[in-house]
């Protein structure tokens, strides 16, 4: 993930950011209905957990750095009046929404880290919330 965007900026941001990485899980989630047929769209969850708290908050800092790169390509998003959207929402805690486009979230404490991309702002929040009090 940080490879990807960081290449350009800083070709090392990702190996230093990624180093105290220890592992991670992630889910998929999609709501059905009462016979079982698939709804609206997928949200992903992803929790890593890194060898210490300083280590995820610096995973966590490069990945926040992504976001903002991810939505200002200018092919890709050319010619758009609306505009990416960044909420701080405490320590710990942020997310961002583009009209028209997905939501994410990225909530960090202690070792662990979430990141949740989904439909909405609100159930961003809920997922990452829900995934990093999880054991």
């Amino acid at each position: 993930i940080l490879e990807h965007f960081l290449r350009t900026v800083d070709p090392e941001l990702a190996a230093r950011a990624s180093s105290g990485w220890t592992g991670d899980r992630s889910a998929v989630y999609r709501q059905r209905d009462e016979t079982g047929e698939p709804l609206g769209d997928v949200a992903v969850v992803l929790k890593t957990r890194c060898a210490s708290p300083a280590d995820a908050a610096a995973w966590a800092d490069a990945y926040a750095a992504t976001v903002l790169l991810r939505f200002s390509d200018p092919v890709r998003y050319a010619g758009r009046t609306d505009q990416l959207v960044h909420y701080d929402l405490g320590a710990g805690r942020q997310a961002w929404e583009m009209p028209g486009e997905r939501a994410i979230a990225l909530s960090w404490d202690g070792p662990f880290s979430v990141i949740a991309v989904a439909p909405e702002l609100d159930l961003a929040r809920q997922l990452a919330a829900f995934a990093l009090e999880s054991p």
